[in-house]
């Protein structure tokens, strides 16, 4: 945890791939972030959180939101939901622009992962963590530890040893709009979550 009290970069495993994750709120931590996976600013990151509780801070939950929730996690499901704008809004200047750099029009993608070592990262940080796959992007998403050392070099201060037991992408719905769109069809089919 001290590592990203400091603002620095850790991985973990989750049930997915490897993520690369940093503090959400900390400017200076996600221009790190932004800077090692030599992402474009503004590409939005997800949120992940051990539970749906730590995330309705930072994002609103309709019904259909928290019946997928209930469904699909833990587990590999990405929902984009809206920014929860009275919380942004009492937020310092800066937290508040660590957060808005991470999203994209006033929306971002949250996760609750079904890997246990991912949840004891995201249990004893205690919020949300800004987070994507521990690669440079463009390239192959990594699902072991030496993976990340090798895409990422000492950009990552802490990587902690584990398994991917999928190995795919999480699948990502927007929920922003009346009408849910499947933004990439990872591991749960398209079929299931358009129900």
């Amino acid at each position: 945890m001290l590592a990203l009290e400091r603002g620095e970069l850790v991985a973990f495993p989750t049930d997915t791939v490897y993520a690369l994750a940093c503090t959400a709120n900390d400017p200076v931590a996600v221009a790190r972030f932004y800077a090692a996976k030599r992402r474009p600013r503004g590409q939005p990151a997800i949120l992940l959180s051990h539970n749906v509780g730590s995330l309705r801070h930072w994002v609103r939950f309709k019904p259909r939101a928290l019946r997928l929730a209930e469904t699909f996690w833990p587990g590999p499901l990405t929902q984009v939901l809206p920014l929860n704008l009275r919380a942004l809004a009492r937020m310092p200047a800066g937290q508040r622009s660590a957060l808005e750099e991470i999203s994209n029009d006033g929306a971002v993608g949250v996760r609750v992962p079904g890997h246990q070592v991912a949840y004891d990262v995201l249990w004893a940080w205690g919020m949300p963590l800004c987070t994507s796959s521990a690669n440079r992007a463009g390239e192959n998403a990594p699902r072991t530890g030496r993976e990340v050392v090798e895409a990422l070099g000492d950009a990552v201060s802490v990587v902690l040893d584990g398994e991917c037991p999928l190995g795919l992408a999480s699948s990502i719905l927007d929920l922003t709009s009346p009408k849910p769109r499947v933004l990439r069809e990872g591991a749960i089919p398209a079929e299931e979550l358009l129900r």
